[in-house]
């Protein structure tokens, strides 16, 4: 057992990590940002345009979100996106270098808290679409507007789930 810190730095001082969280982090931005306006971007790429346009198109929604959503919804995303390319990135040095003799409840958080901050992903204008599509399906939308901060708690415990989970396992490192 070591302090989290020095497991945090013995995990992302090899480079491939530190690659593998960035990958996963930049494709879960890209998830979160890009995936709400799959209409629009569906519709885009059924114009007779150019593919490197439409790959255009593409990334200026991606980036197009850091500045044209509110501060928290921007927080939030790389928030979660960081957190979540760092868990996998941890978890998977932990598998691979001292899994022998580990318990699930090292990472059960990180899997409870990236399943919440998907579900609680959304913006200040579009609420949480993905927990909002999912009570849809099984006609529990009005649940959310009992919640005081309307679907927002699953973005703060699936946060906070992220950061139990990336701490524990950089302690078991």
């Amino acid at each position: 057992m070591t302090s989290a810190w020095q497991g945090f730095k013995k995990i992302f001082r090899d480079i491939r990590y530190a690659a593998l969280a960035l990958g996963v982090a930049l494709g879960s931005y890209f998830l979160l940002v890009v995936s709400p306006q799959y209409g629009i971007i569906g519709f885009f790429w059924s114009l007779p345009v150019g593919f490197a346009r439409k790959l255009y198109f593409v990334y200026s929604i991606a980036l197009g979100f850091l500045t044209g959503t509110g501060f928290l919804s921007v927080v939030y995303v790389l928030g979660v996106s960081a957190l979540l390319g760092l868990n996998v990135a941890a978890f998977i040095y932990f598998y691979r270098t001292v899994h022998e003799g580990w318990s699930g409840t090292s990472i059960a958080p990180g899997l409870g808290g990236g399943f919440l901050a998907f579900l609680g992903a959304g913006c200040a204008s579009c609420g949480t679409f993905i927990a909002t599509y999912v009570l849809g399906l099984i006609g529990g939308q009005g649940l959310l507007l009992w919640l005081p901060l309307g679907g927002v708690e699953f973005a703060i415990v699936g946060i906070a789930g992220l950061l139990v989970s990336l701490y524990l396992i950089c302690r078991r490192v």
